[in-house]
């Protein structure tokens, strides 16, 4: 299962930049997906985190726990939550490249960068993976995309 998601921060919170909160974020992801889940990709915004996960069945349920055990954590450190409710939740089908597609624009249609390579706070093999371009991924990502778009899942926020 692959999901694309974007989790929005709470109104006047932004963590643009903030590497303590990306790398909080990053770790706790990692923790709750464990051996069968992975991010694959990933782009900071400086009022967002768009993400593409890969896991198993249990993937949105390991999900909603990171973003419960990131915000514990940060509240627990800052005296304030850092999430606002969940943009975007979608289970992507096909091939895995197309979840990644929305994150490779980003920062360039956000006017962040000139371009997705240029942009620091993104990662991930998705993105960079196959010769470390991103645009070479949307690319990629775009004939991959086929007829078939994503299906979105309803979710609500934190």
């Amino acid at each position: 299962m692959v999901i694309r998601a974007v989790w929005s921060t709470a109104e006047g919170r932004p963590f643009f930049a903030n590497l303590k909160v990306m790398r909080l974020t990053l770790q706790t992801l990692d923790a709750v997906l464990g051996p069968g889940g992975r991010v694959q990709a990933w782009v900071f915004l400086d009022d967002r985190f768009a993400f593409v996960a890969e896991g198993g069945h249990e993937l949105p349920g390991r999900l909603e726990e990171a973003r419960h055990r990131a915000e514990e954590r940060f509240r627990s450190e800052n005296g304030q939550g850092l999430w606002g409710p969940v943009v975007e939740e979608v289970e992507v089908p096909g091939c895995p490249e197309a979840a990644a597609r929305p994150l490779v624009e980003l920062p360039e249609t956000r006017g962040l960068a000139d371009s997705p390579d240029e942009y620091p706070w993104c990662g991930g093999e998705w993105l960079f993976g196959g010769g470390g371009k991103c645009q070479e991924a949307g690319k990629r990502a775009g004939r991959a995309r086929g007829p078939q778009g994503p299906s979105r899942r309803e979710t609500s926020g934190s």
